[in-house]
């Protein structure tokens, strides 16, 4: 489980970060050709890349001779003490960093609601803050709800505050809210990233543009009065997880410098939804073919032994009485070699898997603890394992995780029935054995486990 959530991370990290890069290179390019809102958009190529590298990865089947399959005793891989307090310790510390960064990012939304104070519903839904910096803004990641700063009415006068709500009101429409909540909970996974946290901030840089074009849109005289309201808009000092307000000095120069360039026309704004959508299907396929694929050893069928040849009759013996000659016994053909024993499955045919060891777990070992475990394994039509259950173990609960981590991963060649692959359930004995002639700690013991029964 460890290895396995280590690869996960490990391959969504690469492949985030290739599509980071290449959101951040690009964006500038978007956002002159196709807007503000296209280039805000192109940041779902990098949820699209993580999710992509979890689906599951292409699968090579390689074709081997029955003889190089021996069925010989598989020696479980006995972790060594050391091996596994390493990988723990990668495992708390990953974890302990994703919990400081949730209480960091916990500590500066509690800190910013409570300089808000106590709010006051408006008549037109909204709320009054008992204060006036980082406001307006939008709040509430259930029930999201527009905030106004406590001087409202007289900071700015009835244009002004129609372009403010307007723009409130788009980031309450395009669910903004939510996607800085996945931003900071990815950001908690994900906190060893450094270029994932400067791209949290452009994130919430094109999300600003994108709602100011909308307004712009709306309002196209507008443009020198909303670049007006801007200023006098008391900044906040950082990003709030769980809100859309204005923050930064450096962004507000570049959304008014945008306000100077009008809006994308119709036919831009559709080829740029048409590139964005080619990008997104270009990136979730290059990401999951990037995988490494995942290799099933199929057998070639073997073909049963003929049976020995029944022993030649002793021809029958001559009277003594009889004078004709003796004539000697003929010799008995020896019967042929017995054909070697092999595994069978339920349906006597012939089988053979490719099974990874489980390994043998490093607290039995270290108390030379030996047992069994009888596993029911469904083997699918593609020869992958579908399901796995213990049917039973001794000593009890002892080696069933490792059995199952290693089942998992188990491929065999499906059942053939009526020329077609079908799913079986099929049974597994797995012994653990110490070995009484080896004390060496770095190899404790030894996992055996037959193809079927």
């Amino acid at each position: 489980m460890t290895s396995e959530l280590f690869s996960t991370l490990w391959q969504s990290t690469l492949a985030s970060t290739v599509a980071m890069l290449w959101v951040m290179l690009s964006r500038p390019w978007m956002r002159r050709c196709f807007g503000a809102g296209i280039a805000y958009a192109s940041w779902l190529l990098v949820p699209i890349a993580m999710v992509a590298v979890m689906l599951p990865a292409p699968v090579t089947t390689v074709v081997v001779g029955a003889n190089e399959m021996a069925m010989a005793p598989m020696h479980g891989v006995a972790a060594a003490s050391a091996n596994w307090t390493s990988a723990q310790m990668l495992l708390l510390t990953w974890f302990a960093g994703a919990l400081l960064m949730a209480a960091t990012l916990a500590v500066q939304q509690r800190r910013f609601v409570q300089r808000l104070g106590p709010l006051q519903t408006c008549v037109d839904g909204s709320q009054r803050a008992a204060t006036a910096v980082g406001l307006p803004l939008v709040y509430g990641l259930w029930r999201p709800r527009i905030v106004l700063p406590l001087d409202f009415e007289q900071r700015y006068n009835r244009d002004e505050q129609q372009l403010i709500l307007a723009h409130e009101r788009a980031h309450l429409r395009a669910g903004d809210i939510h996607v800085n909540a996945l931003i900071a909970w990815l950001r908690c996974l994900y906190w060893f990233n450094p270029l994932l946290h400067v791209a949290a901030k452009l994130v919430r840089q094109d999300q600003e543009m994108a709602r100011d074009q909308t307004v712009v849109a709306c309002f196209p005289g507008q443009r020198r009065r909303y670049a007006e309201t801007m200023l006098k808009t008391r900044l906040a000092a950082e990003a709030v997880p769980f809100v859309c307000h204005w923050s930064g000095i450096g962004p507000l120069k570049e959304r008014i410098a945008m306000l100077k360039y009008p809006g994308p026309s119709r036919h831009r704004r559709i080829g740029g939804i048409a590139v964005l959508g080619l990008s997104l299907v270009l990136a979730g396929i290059a990401a999951w073919a990037a995988q490494p694929a995942r290799m099933v050893v199929s057998v070639a069928p073997v073909l049963p032994d003929a049976p020995a040849a029944p022993p030649a009759p002793l021809a029958p013996a001559v009277p003594a009485s009889l004078a004709a000659p003796e004539m000697p016994a003929t010799p008995a053909v020896p019967p042929a070699p017995p054909a070697p024993p092999v595994e069978r499955t339920f349906s006597g045919r012939y089988e053979h898997s490719h099974m990874p060891p489980p390994r043998y777990p490093a607290q039995a070992a270290k108390d030379k603890v030996s047992g069994e475990v009888l596993l029911r394994v469904l083997v699918g039509s593609d020869g992958s394992t579908k399901q796995v259950q213990v049917e039973k173990s001794r000593p009890a609960g002892v080696f069933d995780a490792a059995v199952l981590e290693a089942a998992r991963q188990w491929t065999f060649a499906p059942k053939i029935s009526h020329g077609k692959a079908v799913e079986e359930w099929i049974r597994v004995p797995v012994t653990f054995a110490m070995d009484p002639e080896n004390d060496d700690a770095d190899d404790p013991g030894r996992a055996t486990a037959p193809v079927r029964m």
